[in-house]
């Protein structure tokens, strides 16, 4: 059924044991992960040589869940461009409750 099939993907997907894959930039790897306790999800990095160890240690650089609860706004992250060529800034996209995310 479709509701059964919904739920195998929906525990597939937010499984704190999956692989976190990110986009590696300026010595870091920039990350965005969702699981039970982050349902919106966090945006993260750690530093390259951290991230091949079997623990990453990620510093969270923004919590959705936590920032929507504080604005009162579900916010809904859609990506980011990084700055070229030192990376050192970003254009984040979010939208509130996800549309043209």
């Amino acid at each position: 059924s479709y509701q059964a099939t919904f739920e195998t993907a929906l525990d597939l997907m937010t499984a704190e044991d999956n692989m976190p894959v990110g986009a590696a930039l300026a010595g870091h790897v920039y990350n965005f992960w969702q699981d039970k306790t982050n349902a919106l999800g966090l945006w993260r990095r750690t530093p390259v040589a951290s991230y091949k160890t079997e623990k990453p240690d990620w510093e969270t650089i923004i919590d959705f869940d936590e920032l929507s609860a504080k604005e009162g706004v579900k916010w809904v992250f859609g990506g980011a461009s990084r700055l070229y060529p030192d990376f050192n800034r970003c254009l984040l996209y979010m939208s509130p409750d996800g549309g043209d995310a």
